[in-house]
């Protein structure tokens, strides 16, 4: 009936939707991207292996820390400024997203190993619709703002007025990309990839349409030029539940957010690099029995 490999979405009947993996009406991918500037500060941390858990999406989803001693796990808030994006005419947005690593995944074939996207705030409704629908990534819109003064740097999360995250970044010094590197843990590796569980909520009644976990390979979120470092010499998280009133469509994800123990903070950084990529390889994860545990969500009226 369309075209091959032209995505359509809603509305229909005004021919395929631009977006971020095809121009429109041809379909083609858009050219550019290896002019993508990206600046992302990375605030890693550990908290109780078991209070990560509870943030992971389903049964099939497990941290493995490798044998690590402790029960504590990685963890990761990261900030994102987007530029000169092509499928936004030159435009770009900012995203600020709660990483949980070492998460694994059994795919049919394989072990899926990656870290899991739990949140991801976005400022910009375009990739928020595109990226919930076409990828399975969980995003949703807040304010996200950064401001630098000199050596510091702190981004706050907020909506309509109203902070619910600030991520602060202090005596940020210039270092080379291999020292940075080198000082990371492996669960921190790029080449990781992302994991995500998608889920399209069912019309006329609780429980989903469907509902299964996507992958974005490590190559495809390693595609970019280191260009500048900087590492900080302290860092601060902090969330606040600020009750329904305030975040009347946000105070269930700031309540847990507030609720997770960030103080023992393992490394801070911002890296600016250019070249991104539209995450068109993108694939869903085959779950084993995945059919039955569709059928659970739609019998559940509160989801997994």
């Amino acid at each position: 009936m369309h075209e091959v490999n032209i995505r359509y979405g809603m509305p229909l009947g005004y021919g395929p939707p631009p977006g971020p993996r095809q121009t429109a009406p041809s379909g083609e991918q858009h050219a550019g991207w290896e002019k993508v500037k990206t600046t992302t500060a990375t605030v890693l941390f550990k908290a109780p292996r078991e209070i990560l858990a509870t943030f992971l999406p389903h049964k099939s989803f497990t941290i493995d820390a490798g044998g690590s001693p402790g029960d504590e796990s990685y963890a990761s808030i990261v900030f994102t400024r987007l530029e000169n994006l092509p499928w936004l005419a030159g435009r770009g947005y900012n995203h600020c997203g709660f990483y949980v690593h070492d998460v694994v995944c059994p795919d049919r074939d394989e072990q899926v190993r990656g870290k899991y996207l739990s949140v991801l705030f976005e400022n910009r409704a375009d990739p928020i619709i595109t990226g919930r629908e076409q990828l399975g990534y969980a995003k949703v819109f807040a304010t996200l703002d950064e401001v630098r003064k000199n050596d510091e740097l702190v981004i706050g999360m907020g909506w309509e007025g109203s902070t619910f995250g600030t991520m602060t970044l202090n005596g940020l010094q210039e270092v080379s990309p291999p020292s940075v590197v080198d000082t990371l843990p492996d669960s921190f590796a790029p080449s990781q990839g992302l994991l995500h569980f998608k889920c399209i909520p069912k019309t006329g009644g609780p429980g989903y349409d469907a509902m299964y976990p996507t992958f974005t390979p490590g190559s495809l979120t390693s595609m970019s030029t280191t260009k500048h470092v900087e590492t900080a010499a302290s860092a601060k998280l902090e969330f606040m539940d600020l009750g329904c009133e305030k975040l009347p469509t946000l105070h269930h994800i700031a309540t847990r957010l507030a609720s997770l123990p960030t103080a023992n903070i393992v490394h801070a950084g911002v890296i600016e690099s250019v070249g991104s990529t539209d995450v068109s390889g993108q694939r869903a994860i085959a779950l084993s029995g995945a059919d039955s545990v569709l059928e659970e969500a739609r019998s559940s009226p509160v989801g997994i």
